[in-house]
């Protein structure tokens, strides 16, 4: 059963018994807030519709620190499948930062023999045209439209494969193998849309943070080393270029640590949520 509540003149919802109940004792849903569901023939204020609410008694059982009113309600939801024990706080099992790499290394692995089998046609076909092409412009056009193709269908391919396989299965192929599921904050599998955002948030939001702080220390140690290794520059020139091969080398890899947070956060947040969590609103947890 859904509810609607009114907010500061915009309506809120849907969400369930639990949830208002949830709100309701928590006191952010005032006991005289207009409230509507399906067969009701109006708004009305909450303590006429559930004047259940309005008191407690000591000896209300509760169910994960939730009250429990109706209980013929809580188990008709429960067979219906509405609301489980693992939507209530603290009987989520979160999954660590390196059980998720884990899971994210077969995704790679089988995403990208797949991509292969995928792609040898196409490179195939690009290779006999550089063969029998030569090397005019006309191939090496080619070749960069093949590239840029092969690109955008890997991305594709990516996206399609996390958008589906968490929409309809709560998991990627990684996370099956190793018993982890992706669910909302309230322990519901997540729609297609939100699996979908969810890859955009991982792939394209944490990947775009990563190449710019990667790039932002690139060119500081190129500036720097180019500014401050001048006159090493005049005296001894293989020096200077080995500095700087290292500067660039090291300011990668600082960058790769630093700019991925957005990943290894996971590794410190109470629900073990990385960035795209936090976006999306999503949890991975033990089955």
């Amino acid at each position: 059963m859904n509810w609607f509540y009114s907010e500061n003149g915009q309506q809120k919802g849907p969400i369930s018994d639990m949830e208002l109940t949830t709100l309701v004792r928590g006191g952010t849903i005032p006991t005289n807030t207009l409230v509507w569901r399906e067969g009701l023939p109006d708004w009305q204020p909450l303590s006429q519709v559930r004047p259940d609410l309005t008191q407690v008694s000591p000896a209300t059982p509760t169910l994960g620190g939730v009250p429990v009113y109706d209980k013929g309600l809580l188990l008709q939801q429960m067979r219906e499948g509405v609301v489980t024990e693992a939507t209530h706080p603290g009987a989520m099992e979160y999954v660590g930062f390196w059980w998720r790499l884990l899971a994210r290394f077969i995704d790679y692995i089988v995403v990208s023999v797949g991509s292969c089998l995928l792609f040898l046609p196409i490179a195939f076909g690009l290779g006999m045209a550089s063969a029998t092409g030569g090397d005019s412009a006309g191939t090496a056009g080619i070749q960069i439209v093949g590239q840029l193709v092969m690109n955008f269908l890997q991305l594709v391919i990516w996206a399609g494969y996390y958008t589906w396989m968490t929409g309809k299965y709560s998991a990627t192929l990684g996370k099956l193998a190793l018993g982890f599921k992706v669910v909302n904050a309230d322990g519901t599998k997540p729609s297609y849309l939100r699996s979908l955002g969810r890859f955009a948030a991982d792939y394209l939001l944490s990947g775009l943070i990563l190449g710019i702080v990667v790039f932002v220390l690139l060119m500081l140690v190129m500036a720097l080393g180019f500014g401050g290794f001048r006159s090493l520059m005049e005296s001894n020139r293989e020096a200077f270029a080995g500095g700087i091969a290292f500067g660039m080398f090291a300011s990668m890899f600082v960058g790769f640590l630093l700019g991925s947070f957005p990943w290894w956060m996971a590794a410190f947040d109470p629900e073990k949520r990385a960035l795209h969590d936090r976006v999306c609103a999503t949890r991975v947890v033990r089955k």
